[in-house]
């Protein structure tokens, strides 16, 4: 299909947006336009931006969150499920700050989703390997990196040891949820 026009082959990237709500790793999905299910926000890289912004960007407009994401690839996967679906770079982004009002609020709806929910709302195949590699990642790595986020952002490093065994132990529940949700 060398002579395909319509088709644009340009790299995209895609913002894996995810939060702790008390001792639970959540991660915000969305809808697609025209389509089912729920996906994360992804988009073309913009080559002002290179794929890592182009992410964080598409999770502004699709998903009205702000955060700060990763600056290397977490995982890829082929849209739609097929050999020939455009190849999607996924970025770990961790929600900083969830907007009231943002470009794509009309279009789309968003959802915060447990790591046990995600087998049930994501129907790309592609998209549901990287949630199953995220469920176990973000299990075991959330918790910590967000502690270590937040006392850098309030300073309160004071309270470092007694909250770092309050997140391994949360750690190790995590663990069996992914554990979990990987078996379902």
């Amino acid at each position: 299909m060398s002579g395909d026009k319509s088709r644009d082959d340009r790299p995209q990237s895609a913002a894996l947006p995810y939060r702790m709500n008390g001792a639970t790793v959540e991660v915000m999905l969305v809808t697609p336009r025209g389509g089912e299910g729920w996906i994360i926000p992804k988009g073309k890289v913009e080559r002002r931006l290179g794929p890592a912004k182009s992410a964080r960007q598409e999770a502004e407009e699709e998903a009205g969150v702000h955060g700060e994401i990763e600056r290397e690839v977490f995982d890829q996967y082929r849209h739609g499920g097929g050999d020939d679906g455009p190849l999607v770079a996924v970025y770990l982004m961790r929600v900083t700050r969830e907007m009231d009002a943002w470009p794509e609020a009309h279009q789309r709806e968003r959802r915060w989703a447990t790591l046990d929910e995600l087998h049930e709302l994501v129907v790309d195949p592609g998209l549901a390997r990287v949630m199953r590699e995220a469920a176990v990642h973000l299990a075991t790595h959330a918790p910590a990196a967000w502690l270590a986020a937040e006392e850098t952002r309030h300073g309160t490093r004071g309270r470092r040891r007694r909250l770092v065994g309050s997140a391994l132990a949360i750690a190790a529940a995590f663990g069996l949820a992914a554990i979990a949700f990987m078996a379902g």
